[in-house]
């Protein structure tokens, strides 16, 4: 067992037998707290059970993690992430792990794994891969054991070893639950097709996009791009860009001066109206109530 000191989150690290480390953190400051961390090709599953952070990988879209919430991710060696913590309590669960504990401790064939993550570890150098998920009841119920444990020694490492492992599994069945339903392996024309729509969405997010165009753009088909978009991805095409623009309009809300109005505008909504539904069925709060969290 380890752990950090200093003015930034409090982290205890316990080692959980062989190929697993587990990060529990807390953070209490009264201000932001920002941190870069480079990648070791380890996968990484993320329990806040409160606190907000938003990680930030070059050339990819920002991962905002609002708990309670999950995040499983991959951290290519080399890949410079941003973590920004906001300033407000917090604590999380981070189990982190080599991809192979997968397969080794806990039986999950390399064939179930998500599509975009076998990619990954064909190019495990500046590769990125995350996924959010909901933080169950029963998932919050564990990581809420894991904050308020009293135990110590060796009781300690096997209790939070227990609760990772548990943690860790549910995750993993759910992202599995809301996969798609296999397609048979994809080809490098069709993956690049969807690369390119992927591509063509993050650099145009803010526009008016229709499938027969994004289709014609892959140069296929609208049923084709559709199957094969969310096979990759695990969502559909317009989903994925539902989630691009509140993505920006979650990082305008928190680094510029713009208004409700004009950050709808900049995003894709005609209507600011339209834009804060969408804002709230997504995250849950309004944007003028985030903001004023924010300001607050």
């Amino acid at each position: 067992m380890m752990e950090m000191p200093g003015a930034g989150p409090q982290i205890e690290f316990i080692q959980c037998g062989p190929g697993m480390l587990v990060g529990l953190s807390r953070f209490d400051s009264a201000s932001e707290f920002e941190d870069v961390e480079s990648g070791d090709g380890l996968l990484k599953f993320h329990f806040q059970a409160q606190g907000s952070a938003c990680y930030s990988v070059p050339g990819t879209s920002d991962v905002v993690v609002e708990g309670p919430m999950s995040v499983f991710c991959y951290h290519g060696r080399g890949v410079s992430k941003r973590s920004q913590i906001a300033a407000r309590p917090s604590f999380a669960v981070t189990a982190v792990c080599d991809p192979s504990m997968l397969i080794e401790r806990l039986g999950i064939a390399r064939g179930e794994w998500p599509s975009m993550l076998d990619r990954c570890q064909s190019d495990s150098d500046g590769a990125w891969f995350a996924e959010a998920a909901r933080l169950t009841p029963e998932m919050l119920g564990s990581v809420r054991s894991l904050q308020k444990m009293a135990f110590q020694g060796i009781t300690r490492r096997a209790y939070v070893e227990a609760r990772a492992i548990e943690l860790v599994c549910d995750l993993w069945g759910q992202l599995a639950s809301s996969a798609p339903a296999p397609l048979g392996l994809l080809d490098e024309r069709t993956l690049a097709k969807v690369e390119r729509t992927r591509l063509h969405i993050d650099n145009n997010y803010a526009e008016p996009l229709v499938m027969q165009a994004l289709a014609r753009n892959a140069g296929t088909n609208e049923s084709k791009l559709s199957q094969a978009f969310r096979a990759v991805y695990g969502m559909t095409v317009f989903e994925y860009v539902r989630n691009r623009r509140m993505e920006e309009a979650r990082r305008l809300l928190r680094r510029c001066n713009m208004s409700v109005t004009e950050i709808a505008f900049e995003v894709g909504y005609e209507h600011s109206c339209n834009f804060s539904v969408a804002y709230k069925r997504h995250f849950g709060v309004t944007p003028k109530s985030e903001r004023s969290t924010l300001r607050h």
